[in-house]
């Protein structure tokens, strides 16, 4: 796997090693599960900083897209939340015209209707708040509850 950075684009440096690692496990180049380099490995490898590195490392984790430990190793995700993101086919048809059309449930699988959820209790102020459109103004004095 090979990062190519630019020093002169106006996208910072850990940007460009966050996109270029992630397009290389969206890819396939970087296989799924695959442990990477130790960030202070790829900081020289590329000549930049280890915190631009640990930048990229950090956003990927917490996208999802990496995993590991202190002293284990990182890895690409065996399942990229990309691939998450996919709606199965089997749960939507096309029409004739292209447009999308859900299946009709059938009596096994219907859920049960929805129960209209209870409207949460306003306090007198929120009733005033409603009402009016406006704030309530205090005047300066001793601290009262609305």
């Amino acid at each position: 796997m090979q990062l190519v950075l630019d020093p002169e684009s106006a996208t910072p440096l850990y940007r460009q090693v966050y996109e270029g690692l992630r397009d290389a496990m969206l890819s396939g180049r970087l296989a799924r599960g695959a442990r990477l380099p130790s960030t202070r490995a790829l900081a020289a490898d590329l000549g930049v900083a280890r915190n631009t590195v640990l930048l990229a490392f950090d956003q990927l984790r917490s996208e999802g897209y990496l995993h590991g430990r202190r002293g284990g190793g990182t890895r690409a995700r065996d399942v990229v939340p990309d691939a998450m993101l996919t709606v199965p086919r089997s749960s939507r048809t096309r029409h004739a015209g292209g447009a999308r059309v859900r299946r009709a449930a059938t009596p096994s699988t219907s859920r049960a209707p929805r129960t209209p959820s209870v409207a949460p209790q306003l306090s007198t102020r929120g009733h005033t708040l409603v009402e009016t459109g406006t704030m309530l103004i205090r005047h300066a004095g001793p601290h009262a509850p609305f």
